[in-house]
């Protein structure tokens, strides 16, 4: 560009030269070399700004017309219908234009340029049509490219949201490097769907490449593990999230001794409680709940009542109806009925109630030690038989029919046995097969099924009399 420019000066000076020879003066010659430099100079310098715009523009011109071809050559197998086997029309908005794609060709799925296929998986991910592009990732071109990188794992995201984790696998067969997020997406989708051995390949995997593993996904993997009964494996977890110096929450602990307790993993329940005491973690009507149950299934209800009581006390706690019903259960199991009506009394002075199954339990009390007018009152209560804007509890019938035998069995069926039928027959309750009988007669407006009996008898003594 120098050289150029040198040239041209030269060659406008012998210019001026012979023009100033022939009419004008020296000053006329200098003035107009001057304005010639002056000139080339500003084209130089404007050429330079605004070439790299020109040149822009025309290379994306170039390729819009590039693409033009492939557009219409899809638009002229769709129209002629010779691979017309499951087309599928789809419109990316962000790029106003319609791309129709097919999704199984009879020939192979070449047919259609690959540049369409890759312009139209990206304006699916863009636009969130993460349906389309799953069509489109499921067949025989697979997306390839960094810039297909990120979108593949956005769509591996999305699959493991739908719980789709075998489609979610085969997209990532095709990429080197996964992502903590989208690991992290596989991991809880396996936790939900119950898949832990899936799980801990992908935990593995994380660990291999390096990935540190946060709270929510050492969350995910422990409550996976207790939702399948996979306590010891829960723990292992535990101590490697303690490794990692993450500490855990209540909740989460809460999760784990529960699902120690439940399958009588004493050991490992022992050392959560531990765990909870080193590391200062406030227990929760959860905490305390799982605890009560612990030492009942042990057959320490003792233990469990010290436990309650203390841990009421020390924490300021206020027990909910979960805990008081895993109170009353851990008496009934063990054979403190009495305790458990107490424990009923604290839990009404408290406000709570009593769910389905502890109503269950506190009949079988009262049937235990005999106390049939409190049986006969907490079935109204569950039932809501003297009260109709009480909710209604689910009461197993069996329960009723103990109940009603007894009552038989002490000679109180017209004091408490008859009247109990006739409210159940009004409230449109279910009532036993062996007890319908009796629940008709009280629909009469006369006496009870002993007096008609009575009468029955009388009329046959009196015939025979008079005979």
């Amino acid at each position: 560009m120098s050289r150029t420019f040198a040239a041209l000066a030269i060659v406008s000076l012998q210019l001026a030269q012979a023009t100033d020879c022939r009419t004008g003066t020296l000053h006329d010659i200098f003035a107009s070399a001057q304005e010639m430099i002056l000139l080339m100079a500003a084209f130089t310098v404007g050429w330079h700004l605004i070439g790299p715009c020109l040149g822009l523009l025309l290379r994306k011109g170039a390729r819009n017309a590039s693409e033009m071809p492939m557009v219409q050559e899809s638009q002229e197998i769709s129209a002629k219908g010779e691979p017309s086997k499951g087309l599928v029309p789809w419109h990316a908005k962000r790029d106003q234009r319609a791309l129709e794609l097919a999704e199984n060709f009879t020939e192979p799925s070449q047919a259609l340029p690959e540049g369409l296929y890759a312009e139209a998986f990206e304006a699916c991910v863009r636009d969130g049509d993460f349906e389309s592009a799953s069509r489109l990732a499921r067949g025989e071109w697979v997306p390839q490219g960094p810039k297909a990188h990120g979108q593949v794992l956005a769509l591996v995201r999305w699959l493991a949201r739908k719980h789709d984790l075998a489609s979610a696998e085969k997209c990532l067969r095709n990429l080197r490097k996964v992502d903590l997020r989208t690991r992290k997406s596989l991991i809880l989708a396996c936790a939900q769907s119950g898949n832990m051995d899936a799980g801990a390949q992908y935990f593995s995997q994380l660990k291999a490449d390096m990935l540190q593993p946060d709270f929510a996904t050492y969350s995910s993997m422990i409550r996976g593990y207790c939702n399948v009964g996979k306590v010891e494996d829960a723990l292992g977890v535990l101590e490697l999230m303690l490794g990692d110096r993450i500490q855990p929450d209540a909740m989460l602990l809460d999760a784990l001794l529960e699902g120690a307790v439940s399958r009588n993993f004493f050991q490992g329940a022992d050392r959560i409680l531990a765990l909870m005491k080193e590391l200062a973690i406030q227990p929760s009507n959860t905490t305390l709940a799982a605890c009560i149950k612990l030492y009942a299934s042990r057959g320490e209800v003792h233990r469990a009542q010290r436990v309650f009581e203390d841990m009421v006390q020390k924490y300021h706690l206020q027990p909910n109806s979960y805990v008081y019903g895993n109170l009353i259960a851990a008496a009934f199991c063990n054979g403190r009925p009495e305790l458990a009506l107490s424990t009923y009394e604290r839990m009404v002075a408290a406000g709570c109630t009593p769910c389905a199954r502890t109503y269950e339990h506190l009949v079988q009390c009262c049937l235990q030690l005999g106390f049939l007018d409190m049986a006969a009152a907490l079935l109204d209560e569950a039932l809501g038989l003297k009260n109709a804007n009480r909710p209604r509890a689910y009461i197993d019938p069996k329960v009723i029919e103990e109940l009603l035998l007894l009552i038989t069995r002490r000679k109180e069926t017209e004091r408490l046995g008859l009247p109990l039928l006739k409210r159940l027959a009004a409230a449109d309750f279910e009532i036993p097969e062996r007890f319908e009988r009796f629940a008709q007669v009280t629909t009469e407006p006369y006496d009870s099924v002993r007096s008609q009996r009575r009468k029955e008898f009388d009329r046959w003594r009196d015939f025979s009399v008079g005979e």
